[in-house]
């Protein structure tokens, strides 16, 4: 099975992608980018809301640590983790604040934070915050690399596959979907030959995985498996 990392720890990683804080105090903006870096995280800083609307690179980024209060004039850190959202940035979040209350925290869990951490808090229990929001960063952009490729599989149908493929998937036999579009059966086991040779798919229930993950109704990585995933270069593995 391929392993989206091969330490558990991604701390210890390299290039996992930059820490970004958003912080408008200096002094703790600073201390957070010592101790990141400390352990060898590359960090961005963000003095503003502003600043961070202006700049951020969501493809360069690995996880948001993002103080709730910010300057008054601008919005705050739950409003950029709404706005990250409307995005739909995959990049996860962990909001901190040293004014945390429940309705505070419940946003921003309901928001998709990855933590919530109440300042004062310690430096251990932020970076295993951080390891666990990398960890699930590397997760998301893995399923969407996966899903991308399943989509681009099944775009290589010819409309009339298409058609067989959905019969196929409803669980009609070759001689029900012939009867269905008038043609013969090895017309139709042609077409499910060709389907299997362009999805990548060497038996029914490998279909049926690629093609519940194409429509959505099944996680990608639900294909890390060998027959599905070429662990030797971490790609869905290439049928001929």
């Amino acid at each position: 099975m391929v392993k989206l990392t091969s330490n558990n720890s991604p701390s210890t990683q390299s290039s996992p992608g930059a820490i970004c804080i958003l912080e408008d105090e200096d002094a703790p903006r600073r201390s957070l980018r010592f101790l990141l870096e400390s352990v060898g995280f590359q960090v961005i800083e963000y003095a503003s809301a502003a600043e961070f609307m202006q700049l951020f690179d969501p493809d360069t980024a690995a996880c948001l640590i993002t103080d709730v209060r910010l300057q008054p004039d601008g919005p705050n850190g739950l409003d950029i983790q709404d706005r990250l959202r409307q995005m739909e940035s995959a990049v996860p979040v962990i909001v901190v604040s040293a004014y945390g209350d429940v309705p505070m925290a419940v946003r921003a869990m309901k928001g998709g934070a990855v933590h919530f951490l109440k300042k004062p808090f310690g430096s251990s229990e932020l970076l295993e915050q951080v390891d666990v929001a990398i960890e699930h960063h590397q997760k998301l952009r893995e399923a969407r690399r996966i899903r991308l490729e399943v989509t681009a599989r099944f775009e290589r149908l010819t409309s009339r596959e298409a058609e067989v493929l959905e019969e196929v998937v409803n669980g009609k036999s070759s001689r029900e979907i012939g009867e269905m579009f008038e043609v013969s059966f090895k017309t139709v086991e042609a077409h499910r030959a060709k389907i299997m040779r362009k999805v990548g798919a060497e038996s029914i229930p490998e279909l049926m995985k690629l093609y519940f993950v194409w429509k959505g109704n099944a996680s990608p990585l639900f294909l890390r498996k060998p027959a599905l995933v070429d662990p030797q270069n971490n790609q869905l593995a290439a049928r001929h």
